[in-house]
């Protein structure tokens, strides 16, 4: 399958208030790749936090027709798909090296937000709305 356009960021991996650490929000950013196909779209994450101290790498595969809703917060620039994907993670060990078999699941009602907050210049709904079948947002 032949790849239209895609779209690379980076995303904040935590989502908590910066001031007690000297720590600026790039320091703690990791890049994001969102790939457009004819019909689905791949979000690739290089590294993601998912709580407890632990970290993955991960790739979810969102067909456009089991997209159930698109919702942008232009406030927070947050980007929710809601609807049935398919989720391909490897875990970071705690040396630093990725575990060799990945948990695949696919799952139903499922819902993933995008951090967009460092994206500058960019029009989200209007890349996706150009590069997808997603024409229904709800820009909030």
């Amino acid at each position: 399958m032949k790849e239209l356009h895609s779209i690379k960021f980076n995303e904040l991996a935590l989502r908590k208030p910066l001031f007690k650490k000297k720590i600026s929000p790039e320091d703690i950013s990791f890049p994001v790749e969102i790939s457009f196909y004819e019909d689905h779209l791949l979000i690739y994450r290089h590294k993601r936090y998912c709580g407890f101290g632990r970290y993955r790498r991960e790739l979810l595969e969102i067909w456009y027709k089991d997209i159930s809703s698109c919702v942008y917060n232009e406030e927070r620039k947050v980007l929710c798909i809601n609807g049935t994907m398919t989720s391909t993670c490897y875990y970071y060990e705690k040396t630093g090296y990725i575990e060799y078999k990945p948990l695949v699941r696919t799952v139903k009602d499922a819902r993933t937000s995008i951090d967009m907050s460092l994206t500058s210049g960019m029009d989200v709904v209007k890349e996706i709305e150009m590069y997808s079948v997603i024409k229904a947002f709800t820009v909030v």
